[in-house]
């Protein structure tokens, strides 16, 4: 099964994220892994894909965070075109970045599931500054091209804390 763009669903009055949004998980949240088992029963589909343009860094936890102009792996961030060409090549998988997987959650259990994510990577939209983790939209890349998306990325604490010696450079 693959991921689509037809996947998303139009955000409605009153939703808590203003966009239906499949969600770029790695670490605990991938298929077999400890906390993969929270999603299940709100998954459509879980599809291979990579989150060029960013970082994955191991603390008590994996975090994600986009690669800047400062910091360690800054220059490994993809230009558009270079994602372009690779993804035409080799597919998702040549594509630098964190490896994971794009998760279509079903649209009747989708704020369910999103409350769920918020609450185990302690974001708090009300209070961003203090939360663990951020939610933010990013760009997955299937084999199938590019997909927007929601990705829970190391929020300001943890940013702190991230240095060479806790990166993990194959992105996985």
């Amino acid at each position: 099964p693959r991921a689509r763009a037809d996947d998303r669903r139009e955000p409605r009055a009153g939703d808590p994220v203003s966009a239906r949004l499949p969600v770029f998980v790695y670490g605990t949240l991938r298929a077999g892994a400890v906390n993969a088992g929270l999603l299940d029963t709100h998954v459509v589909r879980r599809v291979p894909a990579t989150l060029p343009g960013h970082r994955l860094h191991v603390l008590e936890h994996p975090c994600v965070v986009a690669d800047g102009r400062d910091g360690p792996g800054a220059h490994d961030a993809p230009h558009l075109h270079d994602v372009d060409d690779t993804l035409e090549a080799e597919g998702a998988r040549g594509v630098p970045g964190v490896r994971g997987e794009l998760v279509v959650v079903h649209h009747a259990s989708y704020e369910a599931a999103i409350d769920r994510l918020d609450w185990l990577e302690g974001f708090d939209p009300a209070d961003v500054a203090a939360s663990l983790y951020e939610r933010v939209a990013a760009t997955a890349v299937t084999d199938d091209g590019r997909i927007d998306c929601w990705v829970y990325v190391a929020g300001a604490h943890l940013r702190a804390r991230l240095d060479a010696t806790n990166r993990i450079a194959s992105g996985d």
